[in-house]
């Protein structure tokens, strides 16, 4: 069927194939705008997905910063805590004190 104008007038001639085709056009730009729009669904799963990775990051962040802020203020007024820090990490002892080393089994 060769598509011209006399053919085009008598199919929109037809009052219900007219009502039946516009109402097909809005339907189908209608799914169109709620799937791909800004607001569309598409969008919205992936802004919840970005936002529920953003939270669990912002959660581990806050976690870091606790600690650290709890560390920072030990370093600053537990002396005893400094003495730990200094003996684990540095190697440090105090004068005339023994140190003995334990080697593990496994390492032998």
């Amino acid at each position: 069927m060769k598509y011209t104008i006399e053919n085009i007038i008598n199919f929109f001639k037809d009052r219900r194939r007219t009502q039946w085709f516009l109402i097909s056009c809005v339907c189908l730009l209608l799914v169109i705008y709620v799937l791909f729009s800004n607001y569309g669904i598409i969008n919205t799963l992936t802004l919840q997905s970005n936002q529920k990775h953003l939270i669990t990051s912002l959660k581990k962040e806050k976690n870091a910063h606790d600690s650290l802020t709890k560390r920072y203020q030990l370093l600053k007024t537990d002396t005893l805590y400094i003495e730990q820090v200094a003996r684990e990490k540095y190697g440090l002892v105090k004068p005339n004190e023994k140190v003995f080393i334990m080697k593990d089994k496994d390492s032998e």
